[in-house]
């Protein structure tokens, strides 16, 4: 035997061996379904890499398991995520395709942990620099009593600061006592949707009893620019304030908070995003105003509400006279309607905040509550 045919079985013996090695570490690579960004724990973040990843093919996996056990990854997939995590522990239900499937596998096994977790680096925006994520208040303190009703826009981005780059987007809201009895959001009027290109969720705190996860997905690498609502936070206060406060108190400070933001673009780079928080000043219900002699109405109908620009009130008598309550009880506005049963009045200029709308009519007193809040 020559020495070239030496040499060249002794370079394939070399090639076999290494690829015998990289199969061997391929076939024990493990995974669980639903932890698609592989830290150990499956959350709203996998999201994000499943709206990514979303559409990619790749080997399919025998066990095509979706519920949190172990499974083997038999073999990797032609393309990486930036941090090196590979596309296939973004197939959750191991069909070979990344799609609606992958989500359900979140939703299922949410909260689930491995014995080994680790942390996300996600960076902390600095505000006044970083891109804001604003719950929209107008910096008022929300005052609010039993019962009440509230939409808070979530805003990302701004006019001197739009996001440029918008492929996915997961936080966490969460507040800090038990005055609340629902905390939900609303995407219906979020902004990278305008196509329909986009998943949206959200799930309550794994563990926890004030808060809850939520995140936003475009289809693929397909990002989107602009600024405005993302999403809106909607609160109903409970309705039983007065055996749930405490005896020797009239009032509570509820604080809600927007943190743990994770924003990516197209290229899956992590953007910085300054977060928000907001002061909900809880009432008993007889502390709220100082005003005594008022009671709830079944005449009048305000809209929209909460308010920007514009108020329509309408009655379904003729009106008196309309006087405007803060919330510290203190007169803000009169009217004089002239026995009209409409009037429009301009909110615009008044301070974002809690209101009391009262109408006096022939059959007595009507009010009711009336939220200003300012978009810009």
């Amino acid at each position: 035997m020559n020495n070239t045919t030496m040499n060249l079985k002794r370079k394939w013996s070399i090639l076999l061996g290494v690829t015998m090695l990289v199969a061997a570490s391929t076939l024990h690579a493990q995974l669980y379904p639903g932890d698609a960004n592989h830290n150990g724990r499956v959350d709203h973040y996998d999201l994000l890499y499943i709206g990514y990843a979303y559409g990619s093919i790749g080997p399919i996996r025998p066990s095509g398991e979706v519920f949190f056990t172990e499974q083997a990854l038999p073999l990797f997939w032609p393309s990486d995520f930036p941090d090196g995590v590979n596309y296939g522990f973004a197939d959750g239900n191991g069909n070979g395709l990344v799609e609606w499937g992958d989500f359900l596998a979140v939703f299922l096994n949410y909260g689930n942990t491995t014995d080994t977790v680790v942390e996300l680096s996600i960076p902390e925006g600095i505000a006044g620099i970083d891109l804001p994520i604003d719950l929209q208040t107008g910096g008022a303190v929300m005052q609010v009593t039993d019962g009440y009703e509230l939409e808070i826009p979530i805003i990302l981005g701004s006019q001197s600061q739009p996001v440029e780059d918008f492929n996915g987007l997961a936080f966490t809201l969460v507040y800090n006592d038990d005055y609340i009895s629902s905390f939900t959001i609303d995407y219906s009027n979020a902004w990278p949707n305008s196509d329909g290109g986009m998943f949206y969720f959200q799930r309550s705190i794994p563990g926890a009893e004030h808060g809850l996860d939520a995140a936003l997905t475009r289809f693929g690498p397909n990002g989107v620019s602009g600024y405005g609502e993302i999403a809106r936070l909607r609160i109903v206060i409970e309705d039983d304030l007065i055996h749930l406060l405490p005896a020797d108190r009239d009032s509570v400070e509820v604080i809600v908070e927007i943190k743990n933001i994770m924003l990516v673009n197209s290229n899956f780079d992590m953007i910085p995003v300054a977060g928000d928080q907001m002061t909900l000043m809880v009432y008993r219900p007889d502390a709220i105003i100082g005003i005594t002699e008022l009671s709830e109405g079944e005449y009048i109908n305000l809209y929209p509400n909460p308010a920007t620009d514009g108020l329509q009130l309408e009655c379904e008598l003729p009106m008196d006279e309309i006087v405007i309550y803060n919330s510290q009880g203190q007169s803000w506005q009169r009217f004089s309607p002239n026995g009209d049963t409409g009037m429009t009045l301009a909110v615009g200029d008044w301070p974002a905040g809690y209101y009391w709308v009262c109408v006096y009519t022939e059959k007595g007193l009507s009010r009711q509550k009336l939220m200003v809040i300012h978009l810009n």
